[in-house]
């Protein structure tokens, strides 16, 4: 059984390390697959959560979602 974690994320390159570590302290109790929806971040969110993607693909799935304005 596979256990998904949906973590939305906005503007978060100071919080998702540590985030994600405590996710996958999970890793000894389930087969997890950890999901993340940037909703267009502007800092370095989408670069960091790129770079752990490449490490391991298979729990990491990164879903970049376009911001939209409001006229």
């Amino acid at each position: 059984m596979i256990l998904s974690i949906i973590i939305p994320c906005f503007n978060e390159e100071k919080t998702i390390l540590e985030i994600l570590n405590k996710v996958n302290t999970q890793k000894k109790f389930f087969n997890i697959q950890i999901i993340i929806s940037d909703d267009g971040s502007t800092d370095n969110s989408i670069e960091i959560i790129r770079m752990l993607s490449k490490k391991d693909p298979r729990k990491l799935i990164f879903k970049e979602k376009i911001r939209q304005r409001n006229s």
